[in-house]
């Protein structure tokens, strides 16, 4: 015989309890990315920066950023210093080309990731659900903001990105440009030799 609270009657629970029942409905990735895109009228819409705003935004990050030169320096005139930074067209989560550019509200950087497959990544329920690919910072739906910049270098260089090159050079100016094949970072140094003679 198990003895309770002084007072209490054998078989009873005492103190204060709560019970909360929940009726959700499932909505799969397809069905949600939809939804977030506008193609249907329930649900949420997924916010769009402008192209104009977002590169506002991408400026005033530059702004912050450390300093490198322009490597496009002619006739020896020094060229003012100009900040910059390299984001990828390949989502950082399957490191396929990025269809719809997405990052986070609170995000601190620019690099965006794929919408539809951060849905699909977060179908498993798991601890790592629901956070930026980029940063890991928790990042629940309506907090994803569809990004115009990015949107704008999808649009015209999407189609040719790819493992060897996938890379965008974007300037404090707010100008960008699809740079050449990545460099490898362990590739084997070839060593010219030149003949005089």
């Amino acid at each position: 015989k198990k003895s309770g609270a002084p007072g209490q009657k054998p078989g009873r629970l005492s103190g204060s309890y709560a019970v909360h029942l929940s009726i959700c409905e499932y909505v799969g990735a397809d069905d949600l990315f939809e939804e977030l895109m506008g193609r249907r009228t329930t649900g949420i819409t997924l916010p769009q920066i402008s192209l104009r705003s977002s590169t506002k935004i991408a400026k005033a990050y530059l702004a912050k950023e450390l300093v490198c030169l322009d490597s496009d320096d002619e006739e020896g005139l020094q060229q003012p210093e100009v900040t910059c930074t390299k984001l990828s067209l390949l989502c950082p989560l399957t490191r396929m080309p990025i269809k719809t550019p997405v990052r986070g509200r609170d995000c601190k950087h620019l690099q965006c990731f794929d919408l539809l497959t951060y849905l699909h990544s977060n179908k498993t329920v798991t601890g790592s659900r629901w956070r930026c690919p980029v940063c890991n910072d928790f990042v629940a739906i309506r907090d994803l903001l569809h990004c115009g910049l990015t949107k704008e270098m999808v649009n015209k260089h999407g189609h040719e990105a790819s493992i060897e090159r996938d890379k965008i050079e974007l300037k404090s100016t707010g100008e960008w440009r699809f740079l050449p094949e990545n460099k490898l970072r362990y590739g084997s140094k070839s060593t010219k030799t030149e003949v005089t003679s």
